[in-house]
């Protein structure tokens, strides 16, 4: 043989495939290799579905949530408004406004305190039928931001809304709303009272529903122009539109999670939600680089644990392979025993010297396989416990143990389907906390937090297990009464109102206010009951606080007024 031939053999001698070292080292990789490689792989997989799911989920819900509040704040804002239109103040003054001074200033002394007593409102005004300001809250604007045709409209229809737009004296967005002011005989138009509308509260509002630290919940007009995002307002985002490819996608995907470029410049992923009543749009977004950090960060630490576990397997399998010189059935069978998920393997001891030894390491191997699948299956447990826990969070209120807003609505409809079914009755109480904001700053943060708390423990202790009891945002709380009339309802808010008073907090008693009203009496589906639950209530707090007041104006007790 030439003597570059055998000195080829020499160098190749340790890597030659008929090698006992090689197969075992060969063997060891490709083991540990296809279920590490798989299980990374289906790991990765089911993390990367699970987290693009719950990323859909919090998008839509911000969206969902956000335009329902939206609605409720807009609806909020015009009953109030409708509520004005009632006042003596304006009603009696306003026809003789035009040309009686005196008349025109009652009307102006009348809106400037409501303003002073709503921070929302950032103008109030009255106009004639024609459209001519009698009165105004304060200087600006000679006329309102409304379409051209509003008297006209105004003259058949409940309400107006306006075009957003940008006030340059308060240095923010605002909205134009009007409601005609109707002779209380005739029903003929006598006046318009229109209000200008702050985004104080729908900032807030955005802020709270956008979905994780780095997304952006913003509203946008159905011809693409952006009113107000949860983190800027100003002059130029509002003259920002969306591109109509952007525009179209999420329009024509509604409720749908879709990948665009944001307002930022960076891939996002975001869902929209129509509002109707206001012709606009909630849009909830979060760059596609935090959505899928998580994702990233699994893969990374996959691949890291794989080429640990590749090093540390081959590193083995070429220490054992040096010191074995025969083959080993016994531990080849085990070790396809293994391959195929089988940990319950163990060798018996087989003596001293390279086989012992090789026994011993593969049964410690298989003893941490056992061990790991055990802390994965104990992992699992944990997890799915806290997973539970964190569903009881989702529809429970932190402050007071009841359940939340979101979990009542849930209730309600479902009550409500299921009174239709079976014919049924069922009453709703809307309680609002008498003068919760004095008592706050007069007593402390502290103090609020424990008559919440009081509240409600007393909702608990009156009613019935069957009863549903929420903190409904705020100071505010709902019970729903399934089964219960009127009648039967007004004792048990009679029952909550008494429990409360008879509690002492820090600063002396606290009272509340309740509203209720009954389906299908009342109304027909949640939103109409809810509604009327709330004039209720709105009634009970006019009539002087600390009673209990039903939907069309029955009252029932009423307690000391003194500081209600």
């Amino acid at each position: 043989m030439p003597s570059s031939l055998r000195a080829s053999v020499r160098v190749l001698g340790p890597l030659r495939p008929d090698s006992i070292r090689n197969r075992i080292l060969l063997f060891a990789l490709i083991a540990a290799l296809l279920p590490s490689v798989t299980t990374a792989w289906l790991a990765y997989r089911q993390n990367q579905r699970s987290i693009a799911e719950r990323t859909d989920q919090d998008l839509r819900a911000a969206s969902d949530q956000a335009w329902r509040e939206l609605e409720l704040w807009l609806r909020d804002r015009l009953h109030e408004l409708r509520t004005f239109t009632g006042s003596y103040e304006v009603r009696e003054n306003v026809g003789r406004a035009a040309g009686t001074p005196t008349s025109a200033g009652r009307i102006t002394e009348y809106l400037e305190s409501v303003v002073r007593s709503i921070p929302e409102y950032g103008r109030l005004f009255v106009t004639d039928p024609n459209g001519r300001l009698v009165a105004n809250s304060g200087s600006g604007r000679a006329s309102p931001d409304m379409p051209a045709d509003w008297i006209t409209t105004l003259r058949t229809a409940e309400q107006v809304v306006g075009e957003p737009a940008w006030d340059s004296l308060t240095r923010e967005p605002r909205l134009t709303l009007a409601v005609p002011i109707r002779s209380g005989g005739t029903g003929q138009l006598i006046g318009v009272l229109g209000a200008e509308m702050r985004f104080r509260q729908v900032r807030s509002l955005l802020r709270s529903k956008t979905p994780g630290d780095q997304g952006r919940a913003y509203l946008i007009t159905y011809d693409r122009r952006i009113v107000v995002a949860s983190d800027s307002a100003s002059a130029e985002l509002m003259e920002t539109t969306l591109s109509p490819a952007v525009a179209g996608l999420l329009f024509e995907n509604q409720t749908r999670t879709v990948t665009y470029t944001g307002l930022g410049g960076e891939p996002v992923l975001g869902t929209l939600r129509r509002v109707p009543t206001l012709d606009w749009a909630v849009v909830a977004e979060i760059p596609t680089r935090v959505a899928y950090q998580q994702v990233r960060d699994v893969r990374n630490g996959a691949l890291l644990i794989l080429v640990a576990l590749v090093l540390g397997i081959g590193l083995i399998a070429y220490r054992l392979g040096l010191l074995i010189v025969r083959p080993l059935d016994l531990l080849t069978r085990a070790t396809g025993e293994v391959a195929k998920g089988d940990f319950t393997v163990d060798l018996p001891p087989a003596g001293g010297g390279e086989v012992g030894y090789l026994t011993q390491v593969f049964n410690d191997m298989v003893a941490r396989l056992r061990e790991k699948d055990a802390q994965v299956e104990n992992a699992q447990e944990t997890l799915r416990r806290q997973n539970v826990e964190l569903e009881r969070l989702s529809v429970t209120d932190g402050l007071t143990g009841l359940i939340n807003r979101r979990r009542l609505m849930e209730v309600l409809v479902g009550e409500i389907e299921r009174s239709k079914r079976m014919s049924h009755v069922c009453t709703v109480l809307m309680m609002d906390v008498d003068h919760f904001k004095r008592y706050n700053d007069a007593q402390g943060h502290q103090a609020g937090d424990d008559v919440l708390r009081g509240v409600g423990a007393v909702l608990r202790e009156a009613t019935r297990e069957m009863d549903w009891s929420a903190r409904y945002g705020g100071e505010e709380f709902f019970a729903l009464l399934p089964e219960t009339d009127a009648k039967e309802a007004g004792e048990v808010a009679e029952r909550i109102r008494t429990k409360l008073r008879e509690r002492i907090f820090v600063g002396g008693r606290v009272t509340l206010s309740i509203g209720m009203a009954q389906f299908p009496t009342h109304g027909e589906s949640p939103e109409t009951v809810i509604a009327a639950a709330d004039a209720a209530l709105y009634q009970a707090k006019a009539d002087g606080r600390d009673r209990v007041v039903r939907a069309g104006g029955t009252k029932r007790g009423s307690g000391s007024q003194r500081g209600a």
